[in-house]
C-alpha cells in the first residue's frame, strides 16, 4: 500500500468530506486510500477546535473601547490638532488611565 504524506490540518479539505463532485466516503475508505491513520482523520472530525490560536498578547481595548477612542482622535483631527505616532500614543494612554484599564504601557505612551 503507498503511504501519501499530505497535511490535513484545518485549511485544507479532509479527505472524507465532500468537496466539489467527490462523493462522501467512509472514514476507513478515505484512510486507506490516502494513507492517513485512522485515529488521526476521526480527531480532524470530531475536534471542532481546529482553528490556531492567534499570536501575540490579547488586545488592551474592546472594541467599544477603541470605537469610543476612535470618535474622540477623529473629533480632534477634525478641529485641527495634527495627528502624529506621538499624540496618538500619549491619547491612548491617557484615555486608558482616565477610565482605568489596565495596560502595559511603558514611558507613559502606548505602543512602541
Amino acid at each position: 500500500m503507498e503511504q501519501r504524506n499530505e497535511d490535513y490540518g484545518p485549511k485544507t479539505p479532509c479527505p472524507s468530506q465532500p468537496c466539489g463532485e467527490r462523493k462522501r466516503t467512509s472514514v476507513r475508505d478515505s484512510c486507506r486510500r490516502y494513507g492517513v491513520p485512522r485515529r488521526t482523520l476521526r480527531r480532524y472530525l470530531c475536534d471542532e477546535t481546529n482553528v490556531k490560536a492567534k499570536l501575540g498578547c490579547k488586545p488592551t481595548l474592546s472594541a467599544e473601547q477603541e470605537q469610543e477612542l476612535y470618535s474622540c482622535i477623529f473629533h480632534l483631527c477634525d478641529v485641527g490638532y495634527p495627528l502624529t505616532s506621538k499624540v496618538l500614543q500619549l491619547n491612548v494612554f491617557r484615555y486608558c488611565s482616565d477610565n482605568g484599564i489596565p495596560n502595559k504601557f511603558v514611558k507613559r505612551k502606548a505602543g512602541r
